[in-house]
């Protein structure tokens, strides 16, 4: 049995979100996570939701703990590798800064670092990121 929409469904729905005017969108490209494919194949509507209409999504008190719990057990899993460096970068609004990510993974890479935590890839149209690089 197949529980979760296709990811051909998924992608259709992003894509008619960037075709729309762009004024409904609090992300002018959406892209698909993980976290986002996981909403969608529960409801796409929450999907809808969380990529066009972020300022009305909610962090209640439940969802606070899962998240800080989440960052807990991913703070524990970084620190099994030993000396690691994190790309994660923020702009002003508290959205990821994938272009300083992206530069920053590449620049680690550069330098021979061993471990590169949440390291970020990317190509024409295409974006890849991993919470734990380790170079073997």
């Amino acid at each position: 049995m197949i529980y979760c929409k296709t990811l051909v469904q998924i992608k259709d729905f992003l894509y008619l979100c960037t075709i729309l005017p762009k004024k409904q969108f609090s992300n002018p490209m959406p892209t698909l996570s993980k976290s986002k494919y996981t909403t969608a194949c529960q409801c796409l509507k929450a999907l809808w939701l969380r990529t066009c209409k972020k300022e009305v999504e909610t962090i209640d008190v439940s969802l606070q703990t899962r998240l800080a719990a989440g960052n807990e057990v991913g703070n524990l899993a970084k620190s099994l590798f030993g000396d690691f460096v994190d790309t994660t970068s923020h702009k002003a609004d508290g959205s990821l800064d994938i272009s300083a990510m992206i530069t920053k993974t590449k620049q680690f890479m550069a330098d021979g670092c061993e471990v590169i935590c949440e390291a970020a890839f990317s190509c024409p149209n295409h974006y890849c990121a991993v919470d734990i690089l380790r170079k073997t």
